[in-house]
């Protein structure tokens, strides 16, 4: 799975609310998760959300998944008995969509 988080601005939803970076990140996950067959919690999603918090509540996090992030508290799914690995940005982007065991906003081994 993937979810927008920290590029969604805390003004509005929309995706016009967000910078012009954000903005093209945003789209860019879209465009990549509509590509790759990856469940995506985008602004329309009631399960959006920073994935520390959301992948938890949602179940995802579970004992045993590899979950890679670009966030530094990712870590903080450990706690739910999930491998879990902080990356920058730029490494999380491309751990999934060339074939790792997690991926952007984390995933089960094999997804993203």
């Amino acid at each position: 799975f993937a979810t927008m988080d920290h590029n969604v601005s805390t003004k509005s939803r929309s995706l016009d609310a967000a910078s012009e970076v954000s903005k093209n990140q945003l789209m860019a996950l879209d465009k990549n998760c509509k590509e790759f067959g990856i469940v995506l919690y985008d602004l329309n999603s009631i399960n959006q959300g920073i994935v520390h918090v959301m992948g938890p509540e949602q179940g995802i996090t579970l004992p045993g998944t590899t979950i890679v992030c670009g966030d530094s508290h990712t870590s903080t799914h450990g706690a739910f008995g999930a491998l879990a690995h902080g990356v920058r940005g730029v490494t999380a982007e491309g751990v999934g969509f060339r074939g790792g065991t997690g991926g952007w906003g984390g995933g089960r081994a094999g997804g993203v």
